[in-house]
């Protein structure tokens, strides 16, 4: 699991994007994220819960649930990010609630509405923001928020964006934080269902599948740019975590960026 800091929004932060065949492994943030399919199928779980997805279908997610897509076949869809500032009369909500159900339906069109209210002022936005959330709250259901120490977990993966390049212990990470190492250990696999240690290989893996798409470098290089001791160690976990090789998704990936 990862946590997005790009999409951890504070004040009137807003990002709206659309794509297709989009696949991302389970990650949170402190933001609303509204998806909606446009076409094809796509499944989404959103803290253990998967929704099969067909066009048309949305779900509102809720700021620090734990969600993942995946795209076995084509799908495109719309995804609208946004600060829980935006809607802070829902606060007493979102702070202390989360949805038993994040499926969202509607007869509204909101990819329209959103799309026309980012062309015009940030208060159309608020206003077509706060509709949407009063209209999913209209037919929803809820169950109390584990209480959770949101600083505390923000700070690990602060700290693992930080230094996964170099050494990223647990024994570190009790010496920055000042927490029990024993205390760490359980307290961040209670939080996200992994080990620290695990969590590190994954960030460093996800790292590394950028760098092959994006880079010319040697896959010996890519390793320990990301915080490998070894390039044996490395085709281990990745090999692990995506199920092909280093230089396999390379190719794959380089050639469907190359079709015309």
């Amino acid at each position: 699991m990862l946590y997005q800091f790009k999409y951890s929004m504070k004040g009137d932060g807003i990002t709206i994007l659309s794509g297709e065949n989009v696949s991302y492994q389970a990650h949170l943030h402190n933001s609303f994220e509204y998806v909606k399919v446009t076409d094809g199928k796509m499944t989404i779980t959103v803290e253990k819960k998967s929704y099969e997805l067909k066009r048309g279908d949305a779900l509102l997610i809720f700021p620090n649930q734990v969600h993942e897509f995946k795209s076995n076949e084509y799908s495109a869809n719309f995804i609208c990010i946004f600060s829980p500032e935006l809607v802070c009369s829902y606060a007493p909500i979102f702070e202390k609630k989360i949805p038993i159900s994040n499926l969202f339906n509607t007869d509204k069109n909101y990819v329209c509405k959103i799309s026309d209210a980012s062309k015009r002022s940030s208060l159309s936005m608020q206003g077509v923001l706060y509709s949407l959330c009063g209209e999913f709250h209209e037919g929803a259901e809820y169950a109390d928020r584990q209480t959770r120490n949101t600083a505390l977990i923000e700070e690990i993966f602060k700290f693992v964006e930080k230094n996964y390049q170099k050494e990223c212990t647990l024994k570190l990470l009790a010496g920055h934080t000042g927490y029990n190492y024993v205390y760490l250990s359980r307290y961040f696999k209670e939080y996200t269902g992994i080990s620290f240690i695990e969590y590190v290989n994954n960030y460093r893996i996800n790292e590394a599948c950028h760098e092959l798409i994006r880079s010319d470098k040697t896959i010996l290089r890519i390793a320990y740019d990301c915080g490998f001791d070894s390039l044996r160690n490395f085709n281990r976990i990745f090999k692990k975590v995506t199920n092909i090789t280093p230089s396999e998704y390379r190719t794959q990936k380089t050639a469907k960026r190359n079709d015309p």
